[in-house]
């Protein structure tokens, strides 16, 4: 699969998890679309905090933190697992920077509620990065 420049490898599952497939989708356009699915997940006063490194709260904020995560240019996405449960999922992953730098990650998300309009509401994000 790929998103325009961007390869992506994810582990297949049993495909009748919807959360899992909007994590995936929102992970891929993340690091290589525009990052407007996105950002239209997001609830009004979301809250990102990167572990270890600042909070982001609002869409404009976390707008601006995946402006400064895609600044490395991504050139691959590999998505290890992705579980969910209740209104949380999480997403361990991978991603390849076109200077051949990688960072390992993994975001915890936690939704407003349990149907399938319900909007994140919060992130944590735990990532490693490696020259």
């Amino acid at each position: 699969m790929e998103a325009k420049s961007l390869l992506v490898e994810c582990v297949e599952d049993c495909g009748n998890a919807p959360k899992k497939l909007l994590i995936k989708e929102i992970s891929i356009d993340y690091w290589g679309d525009r990052g407007q699915k996105f950002l239209d997940q997001l609830a009004d006063e979301a809250v990102r905090v990167v572990v270890g490194g600042p909070r982001h709260v609002g869409i404009e904020a976390i707008r601006a933190q995946m402006a400064n995560d895609r600044a490395g240019q991504p050139t691959e996405l590999r998505i290890h697992h992705i579980i969910t449960h209740g209104n949380t999922a999480a997403a361990n992953a991978t991603v390849i920077m076109q200077d051949g730098s990688r960072m390992e990650y993994c975001d915890i998300y936690r939704f407003s509620g349990f149907g399938k309009k319900a909007k994140i509401k919060e992130i944590t994000s735990y990532r490693i990065y490696i020259q």
